[in-house]
């Protein structure tokens, strides 16, 4: 057993006890081997709040919430933040994360109703003037094309005294305005700056010219010089382009070292995360494999780093970006293969003691209870994914979570149902089966999963009689559904 599994047993066993200093101590050891996890961030996270450690619980709910981002699943992360608002409603920074989060995902109009709740909570003197500086700052360039936003972003530094950055703001209003040729607007924006004496702001614009929107990159003709050899001749783009500062953050790109058709980010993720669960440290790198070449007739542009995450603490530890990505190659070499998923372990999942359940589940059971259906869907698509790696405690938290939807509420008993047999639990598998099978009521295909796994489990039991009942009812609807011909023909050939 390795020195996380020793930990997770003590920590799981100290959570029964309702030892939560303890838990607590041994959750913080498992942090610090594996930091990246934002699962065990959550975790700790509710434990924090049974001892009544508000702020200790908001920074690891918050860790979370970027380690989830990091890798991709935003959807995860909105689910974190949103608990954040109903745990501790009085952390309105929450509402800023969460507007960041739908703005990387092209969510604009959502990201902006949050931004417009958290500027409503800070006019009510939530916040002290530093921290709502460090909150709004990020925000100014995610709606830098919102004119009506970044004026009220401007208001609210001058409600918090702080004029230099409301006047800032003012400028980039002028610009917007006059992008949208709205005069009116920009000779607005141009009163409040003189109104707050700094004038010198608007002098700085016009000598920049106002072109306030775009950058040259570099091409052909403005690289190349004759001390170039031809071996050392740099292969760029020879057509200009400019790209928006204020424009909605463009996709992220595939990770370092995934083929075309290979696996996406969630999954390199959550393969380090089951490769994570013997305890050895990792690195914060979200790319563990070298880039694939480019082309050489063909050289993408490099995308533009997005704005930095709110800082909801000062002192919080901002995750590194990732590594980026090597520079295009002269010629064209094979891409490399996406890293193969591990062999099924015959150790128990990260988060448990062998026992089937994780520790979230018990130390909590509200988590994503106001989550979109959007979110809903996210921890089924997770569930799935921890399944494909034998990842089954870890799959059935998340399948726990999406059954509160109606949508996927009788998949999702199926499938802890086919968890708990995995597991040599046959029992539990029986009493979510049955369930869902009284959802569904009749015979219908959709039956035959829920039915062919209560066979499984019955036979598992020794209850043989049940066992062919449910099997025979398989085999009259679809004799092709996986081996149940064989169930049948072997279980009528016992006595």
């Amino acid at each position: 057993m390795s020195k996380a599994q020793i930990i997770r047993k003590k920590a799981l066993d100290y959570v029964r006890d309702q030892d939560w200093p303890n838990a607590i101590k041994e959750y913080k050891r498992l942090v610090e081997l594996d930091q990246s996890n934002p699962n065990l961030h959550n975790e700790l996270a509710d434990l924090y709040l049974k001892t009544n450690q508000k702020n200790e619980a908001y920074d690891a709910f918050i860790r979370a919430c970027d380690e989830y981002v990091r890798v991709g699943l935003h959807n995860n992360a909105v689910a974190v933040a949103k608990k954040v608002l109903r745990v501790l409603p009085a952390r309105g920074e929450a509402l800023a994360k969460l507007g960041f989060i739908r703005s990387r995902q092209g969510l604009s109009k959502e990201a902006e109703s949050y931004y417009q709740q958290f500027l409503d909570k800070a006019a009510g003197n939530a916040f002290s003037a530093e921290a709502f500086q460090s909150l709004a700052k990020p925000i100014v360039e995610d709606v830098l094309d919102s004119p009506t936003m970044l004026e009220r972003l401007a208001n609210a530094f001058l409600g918090h005294a702080l004029k230099d950055e409301a006047a800032d703001v003012f400028v980039k209003v002028v610009v917007a305005c006059e992008k949208n040729r709205d005069s009116a607007g920009a000779e607005r924006a141009r009163a409040e700056i003189e109104k707050l004496g700094l004038s010198a702001k608007l002098a700085a614009l016009q000598t920049q010219g106002g072109d306030q929107n775009s950058r040259t990159v570099i091409t052909e003709d403005n690289l190349w010089t004759k001390s170039h050899t031809e071996g050392e001749r740099i292969q760029v783009d020879t057509t200009s382009r400019t790209t928006p500062t204020g424009s909605p953050a463009a996709p992220a790109p595939q990770p370092a070292g995934a083929a075309p058709g290979g696996p996406s980010e969630r999954d390199l993720y959550l393969l380090r995360l089951a490769r994570g669960s013997a305890g050895e440290a990792k690195p914060r790198a979200v790319a563990e494999t070298p880039a694939a070449p480019a082309a050489a007739t063909d050289p993408a542009p490099q995308a533009v780093e997005p704005p930095p995450a709110p800082a909801i603490v000062a002192t919080m530890e901002t995750p590194p970006a990732p590594p980026a990505p090597a520079p295009a190659a002269i010629a064209p070499e094979p891409a490399p293969a996406p890293p193969a998923p591990p062999a099924p372990r015959a150790q128990p999942a990260s988060g448990t003691n062998g026992t089937g359940f994780h520790v979230s589940a018990l130390i909590t059971d509200d988590e994503g209870g106001d989550s979109g259906e959007t979110d809903y869907r996210s921890h089924y698509d997770l569930g799935m994914a921890y399944i494909e790696m034998d990842l089954h405690s870890e799959a059935i938290r998340e399948y726990q979570l999406a059954a509160k939807s109606p949508q996927f509420q009788v998949k999702c008993l199926e499938m802890i149902g086919q968890c708990f047999i995995k597991q040599n639990q046959p029992q539990l598998a029986i009493r979510q089966l049955s369930k869902g099978l009284s959802l569904i009521g009749g015979d219908t295909e959709d039956s035959l999963g829920i039915k062919y796994n209560l066979g499984l489990a019955h036979e598992m039991i020794g209850d043989l009689a049940n066992a062919r009942t449910f099997f025979e009812d398989v085999y009259v609807v679809d004799v092709t559904f996986r081996d149940v011909a064989e169930k049948v023909r072997k279980l009528a050939a016992t006595p």
